[in-house]
């Protein structure tokens, strides 16, 4: 497991990580409409982006795989 700062190349994997978890874990609990509106397909990865770059983030590699993330929101 390595734990490493964010790099641009990681957002469209953290997308489809955000999008497949909502839809997983929480799949037993809400709609298909309910999860379709909390995370949808169409991410603006842009946008997320600089979020990720403007805050302090954090990636976790298993395997070279990216498995996790966290954010802290440097506005607060």
């Amino acid at each position: 497991m390595l734990t490493r700062r964010y790099r641009p190349e990681d957002c469209a994997a953290l997308a489809k990580l955000f999008y497949d978890t909502v839809h997983t874990v929480n799949s037993a609990h809400y709609t298909k409409e309910q999860l379709d509106v909390w995370a949808t397909k169409d991410i603006d990865l842009d946008k997320w982006n600089k979020s990720f770059l403007i805050n302090t983030t954090f990636v976790v590699e298993v395997n070279s795989q990216v498995e996790n993330r966290q954010t802290y929101w440097n506005k607060y």
